[in-house]
């Protein structure tokens, strides 16, 4: 099963880091506002960039 992103997750995590939205994207090397779309749910992200946030944010694609 293919993981989809849960907005409200995606900011717990980067919350839960301590980091803002702009150090995520730069962490995880996508521009500021396709973060701000994901985190807000307006965008969805692929499958790669899925597993690359879940790196970068310390936490599972599931």
């Amino acid at each position: 099963m293919q993981p989809t992103l849960i907005p409200e997750n995606l900011k717990a995590a980067r919350e839960a880091m301590g980091i803002t939205k702009v150090e995520a994207a730069r962490r995880m090397n996508i521009p500021q506002s396709s973060y701000v779309r994901y985190e807000n749910g307006v965008r969805k992200p692929t499958h790669a960039t899925i597993i690359q946030m879940a790196q970068v944010l310390n936490t599972s694609a599931d």
